[in-house]
């Protein structure tokens, strides 16, 4: 495989040659017919097809339609213990498994539930795409106008989803949404810092790199990790992350009425962690329902959410609990 310099931009410089010519076999391999199909059970895609099916039958297909645009705003309190006092209250929104060219309303009601929250930063844990798109000017230029929205004073920061390609990246940052490819940010309030680092996807990729992306993190900084799954819980706690934020499940997507842990999650680990607020050892997570719907277009008991979690001062409260 031959790679142009030109075409990937400083980030041929920036993650290596070898990075990007492994990312871009895997995505040939995603896309080869013969893998596809393996892929295609993994994903349950006998019982989704069923589903459609039922959908048909009992004259539910506009329900299930209209569910996938219900969005529910999940604020969430993350007490840490080691959050440096000028981020107490500091409000990060979440976007997960956006999907943006199956929105079926062109992102209209997302952007108005988004206009009616106040955050500080905006993080993306990955699949801004759907499945089968292979132009990443569609992808691209539908996101245009969500990211155009956004307004904060910290900006937008992201990771890459298993839908998500490595030719993404470079007009995804001229939009203004910086991508973390194993890599991580400093964020500064006055004299106080913490840091947002990320993963490459961890699911079907596998390119994901702690400790590349950790590297240069003094062990008593406040560290948040945006990963597009849960499955790297353990080796995060081990390296001292603090909050775990990502996506990757749907939270299900189509779960039994209410509510419970998902039935499908294709997420190989414990299903605890598939969905909301969990808690690992030390380290506080959350796994979010996400925005959008993947193969079936559908959400039943299962809204799609849009996340406001708010960093609070362990310290502090305790300080206000003794006097």
């Amino acid at each position: 495989m031959v790679l142009n310099k030109q075409g990937f931009g400083s980030l041929y410089d920036r993650v290596g040659k070898e990075y990007i010519l492994r990312r871009c076999k895997l995505q040939d391999k995603f896309k080869s017919s013969r893998y596809r199909s393996k892929f295609i059970h993994y994903q349950w895609g006998i019982l989704h097809t069923i589903f459609k099916l039922f959908l048909r039958l009992f004259f539910l297909k506009k329900i299930a339609i209209r569910n996938t645009i219900e969005y529910k705003l999940e604020e969430i309190d993350v007490f840490l213990h080691n959050l440096p006092e000028e981020f107490h209250g500091f409000s990060i929104l979440q976007l997960s498994d956006i999907h943006v060219e199956s929105i079926v309303d062109r992102c209209k009601r997302l952007q108005q539930m988004i206009s009616a929250v106040d955050f500080d930063i905006c993080v993306i844990t990955g699949d801004f795409r759907s499945g089968g798109v292979n132009s990443v000017d569609v992808t691209v230029n539908k996101m245009r106008e969500l990211v155009d929205m956004i307004q904060c004073r910290f900006g937008i920061i992201a990771v890459l989803g298993n839908y998500d390609i490595i030719e993404m990246v470079t007009p995804l940052e001229e939009l203004g949404v910086k991508i973390l490819l194993n890599e991580s940010l400093p964020i500064k309030l006055g004299s106080d810092v913490i840091w947002i680092a990320g993963v490459d996807d961890p699911h079907f990729f596998k390119m994901h790199n702690l400790t590349r992306a950790l590297h240069g993190i003094c062990s008593y900084s406040t560290k948040i990790l945006l990963s597009h799954s849960p499955e790297i819980i353990r080796d995060a706690s081990n390296l001292g992350v603090d909050y775990y934020i990502s996506g990757h499940t749907h939270g299900g997507q189509i779960c039994l009425p209410g509510g419970g842990l998902p039935i499908i999650t294709n997420c190989q680990c414990e299903r605890k962690y598939s969905s909301g607020a969990w808690r690992y050892r030390n380290m506080a997570g959350y796994t979010s329902r996400g925005v959008g719907f993947s193969r079936v277009q559908a959400r039943f008991f299962c809204p799609p959410e849009i996340t406001l979690h708010r960093l609070m001062s362990g310290k502090l409260l305790n300080q206000v609990k003794s006097k």
